[in-house]
C-alpha cells in the first residue's frame, strides 16, 4: 500500500486515500472504528494507475448520502455506501497511514498539492481543479 493522505486516530487512520497493492488500483478507504480488529471498507477506482504519470486523486465522504466516492483526474471512478464511520481527531498525515498504532503504508514517490475541505465538493468543482499537467 501507499497512502497519500490519511487522518490519525489513536490506533488507526480513519481514512486513507491510497494506492492498494492488492488490487493495483487507487482507493479511498475507511476504518469503521479505532480498534486493531476494525474492518476496512474501501472503494477502488476503475482506472488503472500509470507509473510516472501525474494523477489527481480526490476522496469525498458525504455524510448526508452516507457514501464515499473516489475521483481520478476529475472523473468519478467509484462509489461505496458507508455503514458506519468514526471521527478521528488526530493529525492529518501526508504520505503515510497508521494501522494498529504503527505508522506505515509510506508512499514511494511524490505527493504534491494536498487540499482538504470541510464540506462535500460537487463533481464539477472537483473536475475544475483536477486538470492534469499531462494534458
Amino acid at each position: 500500500m501507499g497512502t497519500f493522505v490519511s487522518q490519525d486516530g489513536v490506533r488507526n487512520s480513519n481514512f486513507y486515500l491510497q494506492y492498494r497493492t492488492d488490487s493495483k488500483k487507487w482507493a479511498f478507504s475507511f476504518r469503521t472504528n479505532d480498534t486493531d480488529t476494525s474492518p476496512v471498507q474501501y472503494v477502488s477506482s476503475d482506472v488503472n494507475p500509470i507509473v510516472g504519470r501525474w494523477t489527481a486523486l480526490v476522496g469525498v465522504y458525504d455524510t448526508v448520502a452516507r457514501q464515499i466516492r473516489i475521483y481520478v483526474d476529475g472523473t468519478l471512478a467509484g462509489t461505496l455506501a458507508m455503514s458506519s464511520n468514526w471521527n478521528a481527531t488526530g493529525s492529518l498525515a501526508i504520505g503515510r497511514g497508521k494501522n494498529g498504532g504503527v505508522l506505515g503504508d509510506y508512499v514511494h514517490g511524490a505527493v504534491d498539492t494536498v487540499e482538504v475541505y470541510s464540506g462535500v465538493l460537487s463533481g464539477r468543482q472537483i473536475n475544475d481543479f483536477s486538470v492534469s499537467p499531462n494534458a
